[in-house]
């Protein structure tokens, strides 16, 4: 599991009011990897479930978007 921004994170924001803008400290030209918390979950749970099949691979679980 590497590290990427956890889509749930902006449920905070899901109540805002008006314009909702999110600064985050990142790089405009560099995308930003997204997950779901429940997908690592169900991937991890099968990683443990059966180990053999997933020992030395790695996926790819986060899907990128472009900060503007």
């Amino acid at each position: 599991m590497r590290p990427a921004f956890f889509m749930n994170n902006l449920l905070h924001y899901a109540d805002a009011v008006g314009e909702r803008l999110l600064a985050l400290p990142v790089k405009p030209d560099k995308p930003m990897q997204l997950k779901a918390t429940d997908d690592i979950g169900a991937f991890a749970a099968d990683a443990f479930d059966d180990p053999g099949h997933f020992l030395g691979r790695q996926l790819e679980l986060a899907g990128g978007i472009r900060i503007c």
